[in-house]
């Protein structure tokens, strides 16, 4: 298998000017993805997240404005691209994270499925669904924040073959309590990656968000669950080259037998 250069981007956001939080994120996006086959952006990339009721104001299809930026970005840097965004379907919206190819074409998304207390403030539905995407670069499966947090998520992308699992995040912490935060994010990504037997990209913000501190330290880990590159809480890209084996399926687990349901 070929080596993968992939990217982990952090950076602020404020909480309702979205923007100034899109061109920000574009910014480091293409820039990213000049270094990068594969970049991944955190969670709800171009708003505040915990926005309450008026998230539902920010909310847009998929397709729609955003992915058609992002897609251009795509197109022009050869790259793949992951990105959170609050998206409207109906009368619903869900805390999804959408990938986009090199073409510029959507590949698939993630609706979040275990919703944080910031997610049913905001009225999001749950996902029921968790998918693994054949790419050219490998097979790529897509967890959004909290749902890293329930260990039978990683455990249905391990069964349906996952060699990179994208995290899109908000981690968040109260001031006085951020290295407890850091440490529980520390074991559940080591956990994700080593029971998922893959590798783990982990966007996080950086900055404020609702009073609470964005702890950023975004993450790169291999499937051995080591932490290959981390970044601080500063805005910045964090980088590293992987590089695939192939995966061997798990003896006498079937993956139907793990169907998520929604737990908050």
């Amino acid at each position: 298998m070929f080596p993968i250069h992939v990217a982990a981007v952090q950076y602020a956001t404020e909480m309702y000017d979205k923007t100034h939080n899109t061109d920000k994120a574009i910014h480091l996006l293409d820039k990213a993805a000049h270094l990068a086959d594969l970049v991944v952006l955190p969670e709800i990339s171009f708003t505040g997240y915990w926005l309450g009721k008026d998230m539902k104001r920010f909310a847009e299809p998929v397709p729609g404005p955003l992915t058609t930026i992002i897609s251009q970005i795509a197109v022009t840097r050869n790259a793949w691209i992951c990105f959170g965004l609050a998206e409207r379907e109906g009368e619903k919206i869900y805390n999804t994270a959408v990938l986009i190819g090199a073409d510029g074409n959507i590949v698939g998304k993630h609706r979040k499925v275990h919703l944080f207390q910031a997610d049913l403030e905001a009225g999001f539905s749950p996902g029921n669904e968790l998918s693994v995407f054949e790419t050219s670069l490998g097979r790529i499966g897509i967890l959004v924040c909290y749902d890293a947090f329930h260990i039978e998520s990683i455990r249905v992308l391990d069964l349906k073959g996952a060699q990179i699992v994208l995290m899109p995040s908000v981690g968040l912490s109260s001031p006085d309590k951020i290295e407890d935060t850091m440490r529980s994010w520390e074991i559940v990504l080591t956990a994700n990656s080593k029971f998922g037997r893959c590798y783990v990209i982990w966007a996080n913000k950086i900055g404020k968000d609702n009073n609470l501190i964005c702890i950023g330290n975004s993450m790169i880990l291999d499937p051995n669950g080591n932490i290959i590159a981390r970044g601080g809480t500063e805005e910045e890209i964090v980088r590293a080259k992987i590089q695939l084996e192939p995966k061997m399926p798990r003896e006498g687990r079937r993956p139907e037998l793990y169907t998520p349901i929604c737990m908050v």
